[in-house]
């Protein structure tokens, strides 16, 4: 019966997480005069611990939709969001299997999944010509302060999470 509340609830958690990403995104342009653009990715760090406990056929549908959502609200070009969720879902379940879950290893995985994921969509964008921006740029620019602004919010955001995905928060309110 949880596992049913769960699938229900995803779906719309990573919507208003999508939003809330977008919004905190463009808030952090402005507190930077749009000369560094970091992406913020509590999407993916929610997502991290959730491996653990929804069945992974679910959680490539889901983030297809979501990825499906994201091309029409950022890109409009369908695809490129669409693929690459997918494929960042199936490096979470492989990375799942590699050993001992722990802070460090979900750290390591974000670190490698948001690199991997905006590196991938850096040069979607060069092969569809939809950005005019050289790889030094982009390094400096996006990616440095997309991991360093991930890596806060996973300080914060995992010891909850994790707490909240096993299940021992709630052992210790019963």
């Amino acid at each position: 019966m949880e596992n049913m509340r769960l699938k229900i609830f995803l779906p719309f958690l990573f919507f208003v997480l999508m939003l809330l990403d977008a919004q905190f995104t463009r808030l952090q342009e402005g507190l930077f005069s749009y000369h560094f653009f970091p992406i913020s990715g509590i999407f993916w760090i929610v997502a991290i611990p959730l491996v653990q406990k929804v069945s992974r056929r679910y959680l490539v549908i889901l983030f297809f939709v979501m990825g499906l959502l994201a091309d029409m609200y950022y890109t409009g070009i369908i695809g490129l969001y669409a693929f690459v969720f997918p494929v960042a879902i199936y490096f979470l379940y492989s990375a799942r299997n590699v050993g001992n879950i722990n802070v460090f290893t979900q750290m390591f995985s974000l670190i490698i999944l948001l690199t991997s994921i905006h590196s991938v969509l850096f040069l979607e964008n060069l092969l569809f010509n939809t950005e005019q921006v050289n790889f030094f740029r982009f390094v400096a620019d996006v990616l440095g302060p997309t991991l360093i602004l991930n890596l806060v919010l996973f300080a914060i955001l995992i010891f909850p999470l994790n707490r909240i995905v096993n299940g021992k928060g709630r052992q210790a309110a019963e």
